[in-house]
């Protein structure tokens, strides 16, 4: 980002907070999967370290003197508290404890990863966990981290209970103190960090910028800058890092002349080529850049901005009170030996009558620049009929894309069957959801306020969708076929034993729907089901082929309005329209 993190004037929260953001989340992105050494936390930490140094911007050059004469170089701990962060070791162990926390919030989500961690196969030789529920020497790095994790918040009134309760049985965080485990706040690790520590009395802390004037012979450094009484100021320092942010502080305050640019600046408007910008801070790099080249580009940003008004009409060179902006600006510009313009602007009545409408300023509108009104196009009948024909072509081809694009997903994801409309299967199917189509419009128009609420919602909750009465239906039909396999009628009357309630089917079947098919005697059935129904798809499609059905694979030809856009499509082309 170039000198946005050397930048002088740049303040400090949106430079702490880019360099969080880009540097310091980047570099301990996905660590707290890693089990590092502490060699290698180290030398994070030192990384960080360097160039949170590098951002004080001379702040962390100050050197500390101890009572026996040494010298020290300003602490980490201050540098980390400069930047609002932790250590890499805290910052990741709070990351992996909150990674754990989410794991005991849903177990059944996350029973492989616990299995991973505290479990072991037969023929392994040694578990992590003995009986009692402790870890072993074959325990892996992850279950030891998370042990060495835990017990770090027994320093703290949050976890002290935890880690007393838990003792030395680390599986317990996931079974009888899971509760108490996802409710401590494991964020006090970076809080107890961060946290201003109350000193015994009589002490004094280091200051964390070299801001304090020093006198003496040891210092060498003197600001010779000019006070408003006419003295020189004198202050010594004994480094010149310390000078210059001894400099920097005061300037503009009780130090020498404020800069020409400066005072120039009394809005984001530059007062000779009166081009708008986009704030004071771009206006004045604007005019600095003018008065040290003795030429003013006229150019602004392509944007339109709003006029930044002066906080005061007085002008900062002869002190004068002036009535409006025009003489304000005008006035500077008699002050300044200085720039010419480049960019030749509009006639000087124009300039005048534009400076003092207000209402145009109050609009954004640049000064040097006229608002043409923009006449629209004429454009020929031809033309028109023209770019209609390429929006319909467009159009045509977009849909014959998308239409492909849907029947390759579909073959990716439902398992399509070819039956007859005479199937008993699909009878049933069908007789189940007109029913309960029947049966919910019965209910709407009983019920007088469920007209209003069938405008949001065609069915409640309670009542389901249709299609798992649909897919109930065809697992009854085939239990009482009697030509159906027997090992697949074990299956299905094993699911249907297990659904107590139609509703229960809600998260396993998401899509059981027919379709007609160009021959009118024939139907199609898609099903898309969950992964624990798939053994009971299999029976139930097993069952449909056993009864002369087809299992269709791959893609479908094109519906017919696809085929009769295409055959359009090719006769345009070969017209040449």
């Amino acid at each position: 980002m170039g000198k946005f993190w050397s930048h002088g004037r740049m303040a400090r929260r949106p430079l702490v907070l880019m360099f969080t953001a880009l540097v310091y989340n980047t570099l301990l992105s996905g660590l707290e999967a890693c089990c590092l050494t502490k060699t290698q936390l180290q030398r994070i930490d030192s990384k960080v370290l360097s160039y949170g140094r590098q951002l004080m911007r001379g702040e962390a050059c100050v050197k500390l003197v101890s009572e026996d004469g040494s010298t020290e170089s300003l602490p980490s701990r201050k540098v980390w508290k400069y930047l609002e962060l932790v250590p890499t070791s805290i910052e990741l162990a709070v990351r992996r404890l909150q990674f754990w926390q989410a794991v005991a919030r849903n177990i059944a989500a996350h029973t492989p990863v616990l299995a991973v961690v505290f479990g072991s196969f037969k023929w392994e030789a040694a578990s992590p966990l003995d009986e009692a529920g402790k870890l072993t020497p074959a325990a892996g790095s992850w279950a030891q981290q998370l042990y060495a994790d835990v017990q770090i918040l027994a320093e703290h009134d949050d976890g002290y209970m935890l880690v007393r309760d838990m003792g030395d049985q680390p599986l317990l965080l996931f079974t009888h103190l899971r509760e108490q485990f996802v409710q401590v706040d494991v964020t006090v690790l970076k809080r107890a960090y961060q946290s201003v520590a109350i000193p015994p009395p009589g002490s004094q802390e280091e200051p964390l910028a070299a801001d304090v004037e020093v006198h003496g012979d040891a210092c060498s450094y003197r600001c010779t800058c000019t006070l408003p009484d006419g003295g020189t100021c004198g202050a010594a320092f004994k480094t010149k890092q310390q000078l210059a942010m001894h400099i920097r502080s005061t300037k503009g305050g009780t130090h020498g002349e404020v800069p020409a640019d400066a005072k120039a600046t009394v809005s984001n408007v530059c007062p000779w080529c009166r081009a708008i910008f986009a704030s004071k801070r771009v206006a004045r790099t604007h005019i600095r850049m003018a008065i040290s080249k003795r030429k003013c580009s006229g150019r602004s940003s392509n944007h339109t901005f709003t006029i930044e008004h002066p906080q005061s009409m007085e002008c900062s060179f002869c002190l004068q009170e002036h009535e409006n902006v025009e003489s304000l600006l005008a006035c500077i510009t008699t002050h300044v030996a200085g720039p010419y313009i480049l960019v030749p602007t509009n006639s000087r009545a124009d300039l005048l009558c534009l400076e003092r409408s207000m209402d145009s300023w109050l609009k954004g509108l640049p000064a040097h620049k006229k608002v043409k009104h923009q006449e629209p196009k004429q454009v020929s009948t031809h033309e028109v009929e023209d770019i209609r024909n390429k929006i319909i072509d467009l159009v045509a081809k977009l849909t014959l894309k998308h239409d492909l694009a849907i029947s390759q997903l579909e073959a990716a994801t439902f398992r399509t069957i070819l039956s007859t409309r005479d199937d008993p299967y699909l009878i049933e199917h069908q007789n189940a959801v007109q029913e309960f189509i029947a049966k919910t419009q019965h209910l709407h128009k009983g019920n007088p306020e469920g007209k209003d609420a069938r405008a949001n919602q065609t069915r409640t909750e309670d009542e389901g969708e249709p299609h798992i009465y649909g897919w109930s239906a065809m697992i009854l039909a085939a239990i009482t076929d009697e030509s159906a396999p027997k090992d697949s009628q074990e299956i299905l009357k094993k699911h249907a034993e297990s659904i107590t309630d139609p509703k229960m089917l809600l998260d396993l079947v998401f899509v059981c729907r027919t379709r007609r098919c160009y021959d009118k005697r024939q139907l199609r059935v898609h099903f898309s089901v969950h992964p624990s129904l798939e053994p009971v798809l299999a029976a139930l499609t097993k069952c449909f082929v056993n009864r002369g059905a087809k299992l269709k694979r791959g893609l479908p030809p094109k519906s017919g309005g696809a085929r009769e856009l295409q055959r359009l499509l090719s006769e345009l082309e070969g017209i040449g329209l």
